[in-house]
Parts: C-alpha cells; structure tokens; sequence
C-alpha cells in the first residue's frame, strides 16, 4: 500500500515582486530620511527532466530541477490546464506527484508554479485512457504456476507494492515495475482467465492468458535459469525449499553443505535461506517418470521466484527412478529450471563400508545444483573445454562433484572420498557467469 501526503492546491497567485535597484550604489544613508530598502531577489523553478514522460491520468511522474518548494503544499504542478491533486513529496530538486484526472490527452505542457512565479514548461504525454493502466502485452501469454510473464503498458506505478495483479481473480505479487512494466509469476492456484492491473486510478483491461499444467514448475529446462541463482541481478536473495515424501527424510548435513555450496558460488547478498517444508505421504509409484514428479512438485511445492528472491526447489523421493537399469540406478535429477530430486533408497543402496549413504547424498545435492547452475555446458558456456561429453552434461575430471557416476550407483566404485566440490574448470565457468 502507497501512503499518499495527498494535498488539494488551489491556484497559486504569487505575482513576482522584483526589488527596485537604486541609481547609487553607496553603502550608507543618503541622508535623514534613510536609504532605500535593499533589493528583493527571487529564484523561479527551473524543470530539467520528468520520468516516464508520458502515461494516463493517475501515472506516477517525478519531476526533477530546482527551486521547488520544500512542502507539498507550495508547489503548484499543472498539466496543461489541469492542476495536479495529489502530491506524493517534494523538496527543493524533486517533486512526485499523480497526473490529475483532468488532464486532456494528447501532448501537454507540464510546468511548476511557487510563490517566487512559475517554472519553464516541458512535454509530456497524456494518454487518452482515464483513470487506470492499460495493458498492451503479455509475454509469454501462457504457461504453468511459476511462469515469469512480462506485462507491457503504460500508467503503471514504479512502486511495485502500488499495483495489484491479479490471474482471472487471483493475486499475485509483482517483482519489479516501472511505468511501462511489470513482471510477475503466475500465483499458485491461478486459473486460466484475463490478467488485470489495479492501481488507485482504476483498473486496466484484461489479456487473456492460459495456465497450463504441464511443466511442474514451469521454470523451464534444467540450466535455463542458471543466471538468476548466480547473478545479484534481479534476485538478490536465494530460498531452497524442500519437500520430502514419508520415509525419504533428508539429511540435515547434507542440506547443510548444499546450502554452503550455493553461498560460496552464488551472488545473493541478501543471503540464502534454507526450508526444509512438507512431508507429505508417497503415492507408491515404484519408479517414478519425469511427469510423475512434475505432478508431484506442482501440488506439493509452495514458493515460486517472486520480488527480489529466487527459488530452488529439492524434492527427496523414495524408491528409485524409470531411468533405472539393471544395478545401475539414477540417485539425483535435475528436471527443470529451477527444481531436482533425489531418490532416496537408491542412495542408500549405493552405500557401501567405506562410503556412507550421507557422503553419497551430500554429493548428489551438490551435483544436481551443479547442473541447474548450468554447469558442464548445460546454459552456461565453458570457459576450457572439460565436458565428458560421452556422458551428456558432465565434468571429464573424477575429482569434480559434476562427475557423471557422482549421479548414479556407480559413484561407489569411487576411489577415496566422494568429491562434493566444483572442480577450477567448473568454478571459471560460474564466475564467468555471474557467480562467485
């Protein structure tokens, strides 16, 4: 919510007074009847810019230049002939105020007035819509839970807490805005309807977008989204959110090291926070598909990318996988941009003497992060070539965590300790990136 120093100002009638220069320029009396009184000098407003320089009544502008009034009230804003009604603050190089709703479309002259007289003028844009923002676009115009869209308009509020987005009804929070854009993910719960933009103005028209159900987390592939957990920009802050079903419970050291490995690789100074969620009971499925988990993840998982915080999504499973052959079993999968799992039981019985099931499970989280951080070759580009590339998206060192038998059962063959670090090659590649 936007709290407004709103501030009704009638017409400010201020003539400028000028002080007469006397013909002389001593400094003493002229004589008995006393000098003439010192000379009276005024400063008008000078605009130098205004931003967005266009939008409808209601659009959020701040002018900027100088000899502003320090209080709202001494400030006279017009649109035209339209004077502005609201007032959001001001000082002596800035003001912020609400194109009033009188404003006529078209190209106006927008000017200051104070009580010293009134400011140089500049142009600015009003468009014919009143009252509300007005959506041009979506992109994209359809996908699942989670889906970034991109609203294009104009008349929206920079302040993304000022806009209320909702999908067919249902709200959702905005990541970022400015006059003419917002983004936003779809909200859990979204049904397929018109996108609408409500600001205190009024509300805009609706765009149809269709919420789809494939894609679990509709982040994408595994890697797409590699740049968003390790830049600062536009996530400064990383939630690892993890679900777990009945029997599959997590290893508290093992989620430990995933988180360790993420701050010493990602650029999130607003910190990385981890929450170890629901539990939630297995549904049987003895080898579960890819769209099997998707489906799981879509009615289980509760946090999407949203504002200034990204999401990675960690789902523990039991039994094992359809990619499963023989005595070979898969022990982790990164099935899409911004989610992976692991598969339990499969890493218990990768265990062996020497190697236990928490070593193996540390390593799997820390592979799997591995591959939706992009790594080897999967979103993000090398910077030497290291790939093994006979086994996909993989690391040729079998001292690095992203290793291709660090995924499978036959990370027990493994000499000594199983690696839980990114080997130097990975490590250029993250940087190069974005990432620490």
């Amino acid at each position: 919510m936007v709290t407004r120093a709103e501030s009704s100002i009638g017409a400010l009638v201020a003539p400028l007074v000028l002080g007469v220069l006397s013909a002389g320029c001593g400094g003493g009396s002229s004589g008995g009847g006393g000098g003439a009184a010192p000379p009276t000098t005024t400063t008008l407003p000078q605009l130098s810019a205004v931003s967005p320089t266009q939008g409808p009544p209601g659009t959020r502008v701040t002018i900027t230049g100088t000899g502003f009034a320090a209080s709202a009230q001494g400030n006279a804003v017009f649109f035209g002939a339209a004077q502005a009604t609201t007032i959001f603050a001001s000082s002596a190089t800035a003001i912020e105020c609400e194109v009033p709703p009188g404003a006529t479309a078209g190209t106006v002259s927008l000017s200051v007035s104070t009580a010293a007289g009134a400011s140089n003028a500049l142009s600015f844009s009003v468009s014919a819509q009143g009252g509300g923002p007005t959506i041009a676009s979506l992109s994209p115009t359809a996908g699942p839970v989670g889906t970034t869209v991109t609203i294009a308009g104009t008349g929206f509020d920079p302040n993304p807490a000022a806009n209320t987005v909702t999908f067919n009804g249902t709200p959702t929070t905005v990541g970022s805005a400015s006059a003419t854009q917002l983004t936003v993910p779809v909200p859990s719960g979204a049904t397929s309807g018109v996108v609408v933009v409500t600001l205190s103005g009024g509300s805009s028209n609706g765009v149809a977008f269709t919420v789809t159900q494939s894609g679990g987390s509709g982040q994408g592939a595994s890697g797409s989204r590699a740049l968003d957990y390790l830049s600062a920009v536009p996530f400064t802050n990383l939630l690892i959110e993890v679900d777990s079903v009945q029997g599959a419970a997590p290893d508290a050291a093992a989620l430990d090291r995933l988180r360790a490995r993420i701050a010493e690789r990602c650029n999130k100074p607003g910190g990385v926070t981890l929450l170890v969620d629901d539990t939630v009971a297995s549904p049987g499925f003895s080898n579960w598909t890819v769209s099997q988990i998707q489906a799981f993840e879509q009615q289980h998982r509760d946090h999407y990318p949203s504002g200034n915080t990204a999401v990675l999504y960690v789902l523990y499973l039991d039994n094992g996988s359809d990619g499963d052959s023989g005595n070979s079993r898969v022990l982790g999968l990164s099935y899409s941009g911004t989610s992976f799992c692991l598969f339990k039981d499969s890493v218990q019985s990768a265990s062996t003497l020497t190697i236990s099931g928490p070593v193996i499970e540390r390593a799997v989280l820390v592979h799997e992060l591995g591959h939706n951080l992009g790594l080897v070759n999967n979103g993000v580009p090398m910077q030497t070539p290291h790939q093994d590339t006979a086994n996909g998206a993989h690391d040729a060192n079998t001292g690095c965590v992203m290793h291709f038998s660090v995924e499978t059962s036959l990370v027990s063959q493994l000499l000594g300790t199983v690696p839980d670090q990114f080997d130097a090659a990975c490590i250029a590649d993250l940087q190069a990136a974005g990432g620490k």
